[in-house]
């Protein structure tokens, strides 16, 4: 069974997890322009995180990092969080990456 067990005068109770955990700060898409000619482009971001009300939960996979190299187009990020029931939730992002069609100035 899954669950938590919980003794009380000699009965094992099991407690079921059927709540999935929550996303916090999911990041919104981000645009960005390169100057012509640019490649590629290392865009940051605030890491989501999770939340649950098992007390549990950890970070199960990334497609990419904050820091990461963009190329030119458009990139689904995706973070996937678990809890100790193996319930899941998934933050979805998209980086887009344009090229300027003119020199961008320097600031």
């Amino acid at each position: 069974m899954n669950g938590v067990p919980s003794s009380y005068l000699g009965f094992t109770l099991y407690a079921e997890d059927t709540t999935a955990p929550v996303i916090v700060r999911c990041p919104s898409d981000i645009y960005k322009t390169i100057e012509l000619g640019t490649p590629a482009i290392h865009i940051c971001w605030d890491e989501p995180t999770a939340t649950d009300n098992s007390g549990h939960v950890e970070l199960l996979e990334s497609t990419h990092r904050p820091g990461d190299e963009f190329d030119i187009g458009t990139t689904d990020v995706s973070y996937t969080f678990v809890d100790a029931s193996n319930m899941n939730v998934t933050c979805n992002f998209t980086i887009h990456i344009s090229e300027s069609k003119f020199e961008l100035p320097l600031n």
